[in-house]
């Protein structure tokens, strides 16, 4: 704060310095410096910071000359004007960097080869010459990622932190007879719980562990109880807990190699088995974080009617933070689908046909409607057939909102077809069908905004 010409800690230099951290998370660079680096922050960085100057002021109050409370109220209204919509914009942020559900199944599937390689290493090579996970070994070229493919199974499978599962020691482990396993988990700032595990969870680390057993024998006493353990150092390391930081390097290393695999499509092309979203000739980068994420957002969407077991799912102390999270989803599935119907054919809808008639949305049935012949989507008006592209193209057409489903079922089939044509290089027919799967979404949202209205 000296640097930046805030000497004292007031309410109103607390004001600027706020500001300063609003406008700095927004250019995300700013000429303020610590040494030789120039500062950049999030808006996630800039709000924890003002938070924690606002704590310490708190606890400064008995014990500074000019401090008092009403100072801290000031100072906290300040914190809440300032970053107004801080949170969601956040959480919105959060939600919109989630893997599509294609890239979330890659993943799911160079686990699964990556756990499938360990056990065959360990038939063939045995545990005698085990590398050391992250170590200068000579063999490592040949190890599989053993002590990444148990974190990302309990990431996929169950929502596990990275943080939780670095704090995992031996005995968290339960093993029930009756097959009511669980695993203990604790993080930093984080409710302890215990989560319930299934039996091919267990066979995945059974299989894992060994690379961790063989580090743990060269000095138990460092290890500790610590479950997941890797070698420091290459082989004269000691051994040391399985960290965040080794496993987001192990994870830039598990992408790279999977994407320099290929397998055989149904189209019968060549394709990496783990690549970046959209793009096939990048490989993935990504966290452990980014995977919890992307397990949140289809845990929320797929459980949103139950809220309190989502909750207990990812382990929030709050069930404010799922409800929020949920909320967003929501919004954003709704902007999406806005933003997938502003092509042109939705635009011309929009200014052509306004009112309800017109814009070929009614309740009525056909058999109540003048001169109106039955088709697919509804009733066509017209006294001789127009020869649209479809019906949907057609302005004496009226859109029964009881033909949803068959609207639904055109946009569907012409995304599938567009996928199609967009995997053999046919980028521009690929953008024709896809006006089609446009003008449908601008029907289907005018259907649901009428149904609301209705409502």
């Amino acid at each position: 704060m000296k640097q930046n010409g805030f000497s004292t800690l007031e309410p109103e230099n607390y004001q600027m310095f706020c500001t300063w951290l609003q406008q700095l998370a927004q250019t995300g660079r700013s000429s303020a410096r610590h040494g030789n680096r120039k500062l950049s922050f999030t808006e996630n960085q800039a709000l924890h910071t003002a938070r924690a100057i606002l704590r310490l002021f708190q606890h400064g109050i008995d014990r500074e000359p000019g401090w008092s409370l009403a100072h801290y109220r000031r100072m906290q209204k300040t914190l809440q004007r300032t970053f107004r919509g801080a949170h969601r914009r956040i959480r919105r942020r959060t939600i919109k960097k989630a893997f599509p559900i294609s890239t979330f199944e890659q993943v799911a599937d160079a686990v699964a080869r990556e756990v499938e390689e360990c056990r065959l290493h360990l038939a063939t090579v045995g545990q005698d010459q085990q590398a050391l996970p992250g170590g200068r070994s000579r063999y490592r070229q040949s190890q599989p990622f053993a002590l990444l493919a148990a974190v990302l199974t309990g990431i996929l499978r169950y929502g596990i932190r990275a943080e939780e599962a670095n704090q995992v020691n031996r005995e968290d482990v339960e093993r029930d007879p009756n097959g009511h396993h669980a695993i203990h988990l604790r993080a930093p700032n984080k409710a302890h719980r215990v989560l319930p595990v299934d039996q091919n969870f267990l066979d995945v680390l059974d299989t894992c562990l060994p690379w961790s057993e063989a580090v743990r024998h060269r000095d138990p006493q460092a290890a500790g109880d610590a479950l997941l353990v890797y070698s420091s150092r290459g082989k004269a390391g000691k051994p040391a807990r399985y960290t965040t930081k080794q496993m987001e390097r192990h994870l830039d290393q598990f992408c790279l190699k999977w994407f320099q695999r290929t397998r055989t499509t149904a189209e019968g092309t060549e394709q990496p088995i783990l690549h970046a979203v959209g793009d096939a000739e990048r490989p993935l980068k990504t966290t452990p974080r980014d995977l919890r994420r992307a397990y949140s957002v289809y845990t929320t969407a797929r459980l949103k009617n139950n809220l309190a077991a989502v909750q207990e799912i990812l382990g929030h102390k709050n069930i404010r933070t799922t409800l929020e999270q949920y909320t967003l989803l929501s919004e954003g599935e709704y902007a999406d689908g806005v933003a997938f119907a502003l092509g042109p054919e939705a635009k011309l809808l929009a200014a052509g046909l306004k009112h309800r008639v017109a814009l070929g949305i009614d309740e009525a049935s056909p058999e109540t409607i003048p001169n109106g012949r039955e088709t697919p989507v509804g009733t066509c008006q017209a006294d001789v057939c127009r020869r649209a592209a479809s019906c949907l193209d057609c302005p004496s057409a009226v859109i029964l909102t009881s033909r949803r489903p068959v609207i639904q079922q055109i946009r569907d089939e012409a995304v599938a077809r567009a996928q199609a044509q967009t995997k053999k290089s046919d980028q521009r027919g690929a953008e024709n069908i896809l006006r089609r799967a446009s003008l449908a979404q601008a029907v289907l949202n005018q259907i649901d905004h009428l149904t609301r209205t209705v409502v």
